[in-house]
């Protein structure tokens, strides 16, 4: 008798491990009813018969709608705790089939990269990637390995003998690991191969392994299923027919579903509104925006009812089925629509090429220093030329020294892929961090990118001269503090602001702000229409003010109201900051340019200079003595006080003061009127010296009609040699000579910038002028101002309020995109990405 070759156990640890096979058996017991169709039933029973496992984003607390707080929901939930605990353990290519199909999915499968799908491909998987396709990542460039080798895009086609070349649509490349694999061989096959297996890298052999791999016969007949499972699909043929149409029916419902769901997230994105409030269920009190739409949605859409009635029904039943309605699926949303956008214009942008960078920061609610970028670029479709500033987001700044930003816009710069020499110019505001000329931003990216201009904000810059002239002297600093002493009054108490109301029903008084560009002229409009009605106003109140320190205070207010050198200050500041304004506005704008923003500069410097006279003067007094009328007061200056030192008894005449004693009208004009006029000037001509070296070196592009042809050759040359960085260059100085010489017979009348550019692409001759087009291009790239970044401050307080201060830094950037960039969200076409995503979701049913 042969001797037995495993050792038999002993009883009690026999029995032990017979009973675990028991619960082992009974645990599996009905999981092939899974793969199994039921008979149909009617369709009051569609929830306990379509039972839908966990959901890839939501897990058991989602499925029952926990939507957490506004305030703490951004945090790391209880949800991906518990995500992570479930699937930490589980090995994708250790474990069985089943086990794999749920953890992949959950774990957000790559189907673009073959490095990343498991080594055991389930039916489920293999039919996803059947009908995708081979994605073959196509790119320009490849990364080189240590031997100095690397893949080539001419390996996607086979060269036959007579030159014909065969795409080799099987050849799939992985940005992953740097290697290829062949698509149907990898999911039919089974040969111990790299291309099967770890993917093929041999750069040097590539060729003859390739064409050594398609001409043996288990490629062949790979090829040849891939080809008939794809057709069996787009016609529905295969085994499991009947499974295929209720397939397809689930994959409708879902897509019609997640397109509202979508839609609605779009919806309060753009808004800027909050999507969750305190309680994650259907049909309860603040229950947050996101819940109350897909509500009201129900109540006039048969699909959301439906999806509603399976939501309750699945609760009621304590059953797994996704919803989309939770967190986890707002914020994916969020960033799919956000990624969609920056995808978007950073395809423009490498299509122009040239750009420019804007900074600025701000601190939010959460007393979070942050970084706004903005890019600027010129946008050229169907011949029609536009220029665009588009928001990047929102980034923490760690540090606020311009070696710390210079660190950040690099490195943010590499991350979108964009080439730091294209960078053409740079914006700030006049901090010495950012547009310090020692160790500032810009002098940072000057030593390193000399061909990246930089340019202050001149929005800005023109509210410092503003603010230069309003401190330049006692009576104009006087002057604004009654101002804003107006307001402190009428808005200190409700009572105060609805007699206000009462006599001004056009205009309210308004704050001055130091930083607001339009807040000084905003502050004085109301002044100079509705003087006589606040003056009533400070009357009523002081007569009926329950309080004696509030009498006195509107009678005090009203007296300098009153007083003839408060009116004549209101007329001429109002004439002064009413020119300003225009201006300032003006260079908000996203299509304004450098040279209409000098001649804009140019013209408020000729106003300034052309009402310093005393015809003027008389002229503005004229109008102060009509709004003297409507108060029933003298036109006249009131005495000035003078204060000085008292001074010893002088014992002769001839010790006494000797100084010219000026009327108070004439102490008005020089001390008041031409004070402010002469430091405005000034100022204009200090601060905007580099926007005037800037006009120089572009201005003959658009001049060029006008100027001789010395004067043209030598701007073309000091413009090569400004745009040269060793020896690379943007244009060529002798070619773009030539170009303006034979465009100037063509174009007789100057032209702005933009509209010469036009010309050129509505008339197809930007090939026959390339350096005339590239230099265009340069200077409507260059930024004026960062309008577009204190914009998107706004947005930033909107969306990032007191409420909503624990929002995480990605989820607020992404809805900031969505929020600033609405007309790029708005005209999104996310039906492919629906689709990816409802094919996942839809498969997902027990039977």
């Amino acid at each position: 008798m042969s001797e037995r070759k495993t050792k038999r156990l002993p009883g009690a640890q026999y029995k032990r491990k017979r009973e675990e096979k028991q619960n082992e058996a009974k645990k599996m017991f009905g999981s092939l009813t899974k793969f199994l169709v039921k008979s149909p039933e009617p369709e009051s029973s569609c929830s306990s018969q379509l039972n839908p496992i966990d959901d890839l984003f939501c897990d058991k607390n989602e499925n029952e709608l926990s939507v957490e707080n506004e305030k703490a929901n951004d945090n790391t939930s209880s949800t991906d705790e518990m995500e992570t605990e479930d699937n930490k353990d589980i090995d994708l290519y250790n474990t069985d089939t089943a086990e794999i199909d749920k953890a992949y999915f959950a774990m957000y499968m790559d189907l673009n990269d073959p490095a990343c799908w498991p080594l055991t491909i389930t039916t489920k998987i293999l039919d996803i990637l059947i009908e995708k396709g081979p994605i073959q990542n196509k790119q320009s460039t490849y990364p080189f390995n240590e031997l100095g080798r690397s893949f080539s895009s001419t390996y996607f086609y086979r060269k036959m003998p007579n030159g014909e070349k065969f795409n080799r649509e099987w050849l799939i490349y992985s940005p992953k690991t740097d290697s290829i694999f062949c698509f149907c061989c990898k999911l039919f096959g089974k040969q111990e191969i790299k291309l099967v297996n770890e993917g093929f890298n041999d750069w040097q052999h590539t060729s003859d392994n390739l064409s050594r791999h398609e001409k043996t016969s288990l490629h062949i007949g790979n090829c040849t299923n891939w080809k008939n499972l794809e057709l069996n699909l787009k016609n529905k043929a295969t085994i499991d027919k009947n499974l295929q149409r209720y397939y397809d029916a689930e994959k409708k419902r879902w897509y019609q579903i997640v397109v509202r769901m979508i839609s609605v997230v779009q919806f309060l994105a753009v808004q800027g509104l909050a999507f969750r409030g305190s309680s994650s269920r259907l049909y309860e009190n603040n229950n947050g925006n996101f819940l109350k739409a897909i509500e009201m949605i129900g109540k006039f859409d048969d699909v959301m009812a439906d999806h509603i009635n399976r939501i309750q029904q699945s609760v009621a039943l304590k059953n797994h089925m996704p919803h989309y309605a939770g967190n986890r699926f707002q914020n994916e949303i969020i960033s799919i629509l956000a990624a969609q956008i920056q995808k978007y214009f950073l395809s423009a942008i490498k299509d122009a090429k040239y750009f420019s960078v804007i900074l600025d920061c701000t601190p939010d609610m959460g007393h979070v220093e942050q970084i706004t970028i903005i890019l600027r670029y010129v946008h050229i479709q169907n011949d029609e030329v536009e220029v665009r500033e588009n928001f990047v987001g929102f980034s923490p700044a760690q540090k606020s020294t311009g070696e710390a930003f210079y660190d950040f816009l690099i490195e943010k710069l590499s991350s979108l892929k964009l080439n730091v020499n294209d960078m053409k110019g740079q914006g700030y505001d006049n901090g010495s961090n950012m547009a310090g000329k020692h160790i500032g931003l810009q002098k940072r990216i000057l030593d390193n990118y000399p061909r990246a201009l930089f340019m202050p904000c001149n929005a800005h810059t023109l509210n410092l001269v503003v603010n230069d002239a309003a401190k330049v002297s006692f009576s104009t600093v006087d002057f604004f503090s009654n101002v804003s002493a107006i307001y402190n009054y009428f808005s200190g108490s409700p009572f105060r602001w609805q007699i206000l109301k009462k006599h001004v029903k056009s205009l309210t008084v308004k704050q001055v702000s130091v930083t607001r560009w339009e807040s000084r002229i905003k502050a004085i409009r109301p002044l100079r229409h509705e003087l006589g009605e606040i003056y009533d106003s400070l009357i009523e109140l002081a007569e009926e003010c329950s309080t004696p320190i509030g009498q006195h205070e509107a009678k005090c207010l009203a007296m300098k109201i009153k007083s003839y050198k408060f009116i004549c200050s209101t007329v001429i500041w109002y004439e002064i900051l009413e020119k300003v304004n225009i201006i300032s506005k003006m260079m908000q704008t996203v299509s304004w340019n450098l040279t209409s923003c000098a001649e804009s500069i140019n013209n408020i410097l000729i106003f300034f200079q052309s009402i310093r006279n005393d015809e003027n003067f008389e002229k503005y007094l004229k109008i102060a003595d009509e709004l003297c009328e409507s108060l029933e007061i003298q036109p006249e200056f009131p005495v000035e006080i003078y204060l000085r030192r008292r001074h010893k008894r002088k014992q002769f005449d001839y010790e006494g003061d000797e100084d010219i004693q000026l009327t108070a009208k004439e102490n008005f004009k020089i001390n008041f009127f031409y004070v402010i006029l002469d430091t405005a000037i000034s100022s204009v001509t200090t601060r905007f010296e580099t926007l005037s070296n800037f006009e120089q070196s572009f201005g003959f592009l658009y001049k060029f009609v006008e100027i001789g042809e010395d004067d043209i050759k030598k701007s073309c040359f000091d413009f090569h040699n400004k745009f040269k960085d060793g020896e690379s260059c943007d244009i060529n100085g002798a070619e773009l000579y030539e170009e303006l010489i034979s465009l100037k017979i063509i174009i007789k009348d100057r032209k702005q910038p933009e509209e010469l550019l036009k010309y050129l692409y509505k008339h197809n001759l930007q090939n026959s002028f390339p350096n005339v087009s590239t230099s265009l291009k340069l200077l409507l790239t260059m930024p004026v101002s960062v309008a577009s970044g204190e914009r998107s401050f706004s947005k930033l307080k909107i969306i990032k309020n007191y409420l909503r201060t624990s929002m995480t830094q990605e989820r607020m950037s992404n809805l900031s995109i969505i929020a600033i960039e609405s007309e790029i969200a708005e005209s999104l076409n996310i039906h492919e990405a629906i689709d990816d995503f409802v094919s996942k979701k839809s498969r997902r049913i027990n039977f």
